[in-house]
């Protein structure tokens, strides 16, 4: 039997004059030797072959016979390594959406005369700045009971990377975050900062963190089903205007609530919105990724001048600058996606563009001047439009008068809304 080190040695022989593109090789220069080289081939390969089958799909939808083998193979390739990488001790993980992908290409592929691409597989989304291969742990000790749970890998942002376990005793799943060994001290010490925000709130819409592993820099926290993004990807043509309406005002309101403490969150994006998912028309939104966070009295507003948000207000100059009406601004871009599942801010129509355009103003004065008031906008559009979910919920707009609009303050008996199909 072959020792840890002579499997290492021999998979850094094999890949050696393997090609990969500058870019998948510059994605994976923090893993070590051989898996760097290893993930870089893989993923280049995967995304030359995932580009062809773009190609085709928009023309027969034949993904030719070579094509088919080639990606065949590739894929039984990736399971012998990373059963070769296992026996060494490295746990290999896939980005989820390309492993989802993979799967459903094993399904058609044929070795002969090509295979049909299934209509709704394409366009599939190629990842090409971000890796798709983790080497990783492969579990987690459990302290409220004895032995080991399996990690799954949910995704990996700039500084951690999420998992998810089921946890034994209660059934369910819980999400880990550990902070990546190359982080700075002070991009640990915002690391750590973000589980005690977040530990510091109570709101249904903001994500629930429990503990802290000081030695292992991880902490546990509710799990999530999706992001917003992969939410509204899958379920785009399901979702209703009621259902949108939903989202948007829970959004909202876990984003007032946040507020209301002094905080901004500055980093708002399709990802960083969560979704848990329910019997219809039960979707919780939660808000998550707190690693840029700003509050009144904080010593993290000092931040350095490369650091910025996902969605970019072209009008905030400097980061540390950053103010509620620049949040206001990623607010009428998500807001936008999520009426539109587009990502384009002129996608939407109606008194909903007309939310979307004044969040997004050119002049900053010419802005929502709170979430707040926002919330109330949108709550007089749902009212007129019998878009409202649930009787016993209280439009914020009866807690706060309205002021500063043509929109006038309301109070009415909620209309109960019929339950429709479900989307889980």
């Amino acid at each position: 039997m072959l020792t840890t080190d002579q499997i290492l040695q021999a998979l850094q022989t094999r890949f050696k004059w393997k090609q990969a593109d500058d870019i998948h090789q510059m994605l994976y220069e923090s893993e070590e030797v051989p898996t760097n080289r290893i993930f870089a081939c893989f993923h280049s390969h995967l995304n030359k072959l995932f580009n062809f089958m773009n190609s085709k799909a928009q023309t027969n939808l034949h993904f030719n016979a070579d094509e088919s083998r080639e990606l065949l193979q590739l894929l039984d390739e990736i399971v012998e390594i990373s059963a070769l990488l296992q026996k060494a001790g490295i746990h290999i993980e896939i980005d989820p959406y390309y492993a989802e992908v993979i799967e459903r290409c094993r399904g058609f592929l044929q070795t002969v005369n090509g295979s049909t691409i299934p209509a709704d597989l394409c366009p599939i989304n190629i990842v090409t700045y971000d890796p798709i291969f983790f080497s990783s742990v492969g579990t987690i000790s459990l302290q409220s009971s004895p032995g080991l749970a399996n990690l799954k890998l949910v995704g990996e942002g700039s500084y951690a990377i999420v998992h998810s376990y089921t946890d034994p005793t209660y059934g369910f799943r819980v999400a880990t975050k550990t902070a990546k060994k190359h982080l700075t001290d002070k991009e640990l010490e915002r690391f750590k900062k973000e589980f005690l925000v977040l530990k510091s709130l109570k709101h249904p819409n903001i994500l629930n963190v429990y503990e802290f592993d000081e030695s292992r820099n991880r902490y546990t926290m509710e799990y999530c089903h999706w992001t917003l993004q992969r939410f509204i990807e899958l379920k785009n043509s399901k979702l209703t205007e009621h259902i949108r309406m939903h989202i948007a005002l829970q959004f909202l309101k876990g984003l007032s609530y946040l507020h209301s403490k002094g905080i901004l969150h500055r980093d708002l994006s399709r990802t960083n919105v969560l979704i848990q998912g329910f019997e219809f028309p039960e979707a919780i939104v939660k808000l998550s990724d707190f690693g840029l966070h700003k509050t009144d009295e904080s010593d993290f507003t000092k931040t350095g001048s490369s650091m910025k948000g996902t969605i970019e207000d072209p009008l905030l100059e400097s980061f540390k600058d950053f103010s509620t009406a620049n949040e206001i601004y990623a607010v009428g871009v998500l807001l936008s996606y999520i009426f539109s599942g587009k990502k384009r801010l002129d996608a939407c129509e109606g008194d909903i563009r007309e939310i979307v355009d004044r969040c997004t103003e050119r002049r900053l004065e010419s802005r929502f001047s709170s979430v707040r008031e926002i919330m109330t906008w949108l709550e007089n559009i749902a009212y007129e439009n019998g878009l409202l979910l649930w009787s016993g919920e209280t439009p914020w707009s009866n807690l706060e008068p309205w002021q500063g609009s043509s929109r006038q303050a309301w109070n009415p008996t909620i209309e109960i809304v019929p339950r429709g199909e479900d989307i889980s």
